[in-house]
């Protein structure tokens, strides 16, 4: 994942030129659980880089649950029949993030 995101450049991905550290950081939050084969959804991968990329209901990292909480109120409003589908898709519940912390540990 990290590879690949260094390969595209912004705003979709992260560019070579982007240090290590920062690329970590905003992988992190951008919260992408794995699933049980280790691998993350592209729908959910595309909207957090969107959403990264843009701004969209990003905080400081002691504030993302809130954000988080307002960006799905936000969704099931505005989209009511498809968040019923796939809001967790989108924007993927809290049980993804000590996973995600895990693993980019394990790569530094």
């Amino acid at each position: 994942m990290y590879e690949m995101l260094r390969k595209l450049e912004p705003p979709v991905g992260f560019g070579q030129n982007c240090p290590y550290r920062l690329a970590y950081k905003k992988l992190i939050r951008m919260n992408m659980p794995l699933d049980s084969a280790g691998t993350v959804h592209f729908t959910t991968t595309l909207f957090a880089l969107v959403r990264e990329s843009l701004g969209i209901k990003m905080a400081p990292a002691e504030f993302m649950d809130i954000k988080d909480a307002e960006l799905r109120e936000t969704i099931k409003t505005l989209w009511p029949v498809q968040a019923k589908r796939s809001l967790d898709l989108l924007l993927p519940p809290d049980s993804g993030k000590l996973k995600l912390f895990y693993i980019i540990g394990l790569c530094e």
